[in-house]
């Protein structure tokens, strides 16, 4: 059986990955992203695989009309049984999910948002937007206020299904074995006994890094988030393009993780460190986080 799975992240790289190791079908990649050394690395462990690049030359309407034609080609192609999405808000998968029905659709794991909904304003992801979408790029699109929450989503393929969030608990869940993620890649790291993962930049204030840096010290290194460009310690910084579950696998599981409100310090708790959240969090606190307050 055809089964394609669409990521959007390096996060849901690995959930492609975990779950073609975790279950027995012909498995079809799709990244609409970045391209980076980590989907370099793994597009060959599928039967089959489809980047679309996602900016060029600051053109995005016109590049995302045509890759959301190559993506619907690419599926009528495989005629799946089952296509597993990350994001399916994300233009081309919205446009696939409107115009492809001949299959199933599920959801798979994109991090805290799969167990806490997100903070949404009144106004956004209403039927204006996705009119003016639809007009935008020339084709009906779902627009979901909630990802992976609506009706033709089936399954939800989580880390933690006991989590779930309040609707992606009525879907389907089925657990994901974080076990199974075996990634050959060559890093060059250097050592250190302390990692702080940064949150996206625009969840760090002056005070947030206050806190942080009475915890830095000379075998300290930071990962910041892809999408931070900024450099805020003068200490060791990790490569921010390297998928921080890649890093994780390689590196002292003695190592201490210190993060504030990203998904990394989940996942780094799921693969077994010693973590703690800079701020008190219900939930990290349920996966055992422990607080710095």
């Amino acid at each position: 059986m055809n089964k394609v799975l669409i990521a959007s992240t390096n996060l849901h790289l690995i959930d492609s990955l975990i779950i073609k190791n975790q279950f027995n079908d012909n498995f079809h990649l799709v990244f609409i992203g970045k391209k980076n050394s980590f989907y370099k690395n793994i597009k060959t462990e599928f039967k089959s695989y489809l980047y679309l690049e996602e900016n060029k030359n600051g053109k995005k309407i016109t590049l995302r009309i045509k890759n959301s034609n190559k993506l619907l080609n690419f599926i009528k192609n495989l005629n799946p049984n089952e296509i597993i999405v990350g994001n399916d808000r994300k233009i081309e998968t919205s446009i696939l999910i409107k115009n492809y029905t001949n299959t199933i659709y599920s959801y798979m794991d994109d991090g805290l948002h799969s167990y806490i909904l997100e903070k949404q304003h009144l106004f956004k992801y209403t039927f204006l937007e996705k009119f003016l979408k639809q007009i935008i790029y020339k084709n009906t699109l779902v627009l979901p206020k909630f990802i992976g929450c609506e009706k033709y989503i089936k399954n939800a393929y989580l880390f933690k299904p006991e989590f779930a969030n309040r609707c992606l608990k009525n879907k389907n869940l089925i657990k994901l074995n974080i076990n199974l993620l075996k990634v050959n890649i060559d890093l060059d790291i250097p050592k250190f006994k302390k990692l702080i993962l940064l949150p996206h930049p625009k969840f760090i204030t002056p005070k947030i890094l206050e806190k942080i840096k009475k915890y830095i010290d000379k075998d300290t290194a930071i990962k910041l988030h892809p999408r931070d460009e900024n450099k805020y310690f003068d200490i060791i910084t990790l490569d921010k393009e390297i998928p921080l579950e890649v890093l994780l696998l390689q590196i002292d599981k003695k190592t201490k993780i210190y993060g504030y409100k990203t998904t990394a310090i989940l996942i780094a708790k799921w693969l077994g460190f010693d973590v703690y959240n800079f701020g008190e969090d219900k939930f990290m606190q349920k996966n055992g986080i422990k607080v710095i307050d």
